[in-house]
């Protein structure tokens, strides 16, 4: 087995169920790649064809810039126990057949149940790890491998912070990182006022994100939108996902709203980010901090399905970094939701944002904090 010499570090990075997970990892992965390290990223075998992942592979001019393995969610039968169990043993083969070429130096953890085998073998192997929480409430991984953990790295602001805990914020996907903010400026850009028939009319740009694969809630909201003359005079832009972007595109049309832009799924959401005044979206820990990049007034809808309710705290966790509102229906009411988005945006003042990427509140640079930490306490 090679040994790892002093400059060189040897980092294992795993996340695996969903792009909240994923997206984190590769973000400090790129950083360490920058830094002269050597990072490996560990994930579930069908995220092979994830694109971030598979530029990765193709790109790296490493042999192994990537461990795939398999994980189960936590058993709740007979039959999901030999399948867990199973799985375990590969996953441990897996890890294996790399520590046998080069044996890490730590293993940074970013959450989700596919963390699991991963965490279990650097307990059996001795090999120091740190968690990386997205969500204001731990999830079970960081409950259960806290304990052991040199240290936690924390996305939110708590009121009160262990010996272990740092607050570093949630990673950026590297195509908002390529954008060039001003530091600590907050980005103004005016709502557009224009004459039609001699009237001066508010022509706002309203953004709805439902993520790679839409949301059902948003869409719901989007259609009810088409419906009122108050959006008449607004563009309005959606991603709704594949399996309703046929019904959106039509009821859009139908609807005589031209100007707005239907699509399943968003490329550049830095750019689209920029050129809108509002926001409606989800609350994963990943969505909000881009939010909070982008500094523009937001409406959270949070998946009422989401382990420990996360997406609904992590919503209330930033109501006082800037013009943020929950919209938390269950069961949900587009009608409602829609008229609550209506008093928000009457209580909007331009002049009113919240800074919030002073590092003593919700830092923004994530990538870099987590990246210089690991490097300074692996000399």
């Amino acid at each position: 087995m090679t040994m790892n010499n002093n400059l060189k570090k040897t980092i294992w990075l795993a996340g695996g169920g969903t792009g909240g997970h994923i997206s984190p990892a590769i973000s400090i992965y790129e950083n360490l790649v920058s830094k002269g390290m050597n990072p490996i990223l560990i994930t579930l075998e069908k995220n092979k064809d994830y694109p971030p992942i598979k530029n990765i592979t193709s790109t790296a001019k490493k042999n192994n810039p990537v461990i795939f393995y398999r994980a189960s969610p936590i058993p709740k039968s007979i039959k999901s126990v030999i399948l867990f169990i199973k799985n375990i043993n590969y996953s441990f083969k897996m890890l294996n057949i790399e520590n046998s070429k080069v044996r890490p130096d730590a293993i940074v953890a970013f959450g989700g149940y596919p963390v699991f085998p991963v965490l279990l073998w650097a307990l059996f192997h001795k090999v120091s790890f740190y968690l990386h929480e997205q969500n204001v409430r731990y999830g079970m991984m960081t409950k259960l491998f806290s304990f052991k953990a040199k240290n936690v790295f924390l996305s939110f602001p708590q009121k009160n912070y262990s010996a272990k805990e740092i607050l570093t914020g949630n990673p950026l996907r590297s195509i908002f990182l390529g954008y060039n903010l001003k530091k600590n400026k907050t980005i103004k850009k005016p709502v557009k006022k224009t004459v039609l028939k001699n009237k001066k009319v508010t022509i706002r740009k309203i953004l709805l994100l439902g993520g790679s694969q839409g949301a059902s809630d948003i869409n719901q909201m989007y259609l009810e939108m088409c419906k009122t003359n108050y959006f008449k005079d607004d563009i309005i832009t959606i991603s709704t996902g594949k399996i309703d972007y046929n019904h959106i595109l039509k009821t859009s049309k139908a609807s005589g709203r031209k100007k707005d832009v239907i699509s399943p799924f968003i490329e550049d959401v830095p750019k689209v980010m920029m050129d809108n005044d509002f926001i409606i979206s989800r609350s994963g820990s990943g969505m909000i901090f881009e939010i909070l990049w982008s500094q523009k007034p937001a409406c959270f809808i949070p998946y009422p399905h989401a382990a420990s309710d996360h997406q609904k705290y992590n919503s209330l966790a930033i109501s006082n970094f800037g013009h943020y509102e929950t919209i938390d229906i269950r069961p949900f009411d587009a009608v409602l939701a829609m008229n609550k988005f209506v008093w928000f945006l009457s209580t909007y003042n331009e002049k009113g944002i919240v800074m919030v990427n002073n590092p003593n509140q919700i830092p923004l640079n994530a990538h870099q904090l987590i990246t210089d930490h690991l490097i300074r306490d692996l000399k």
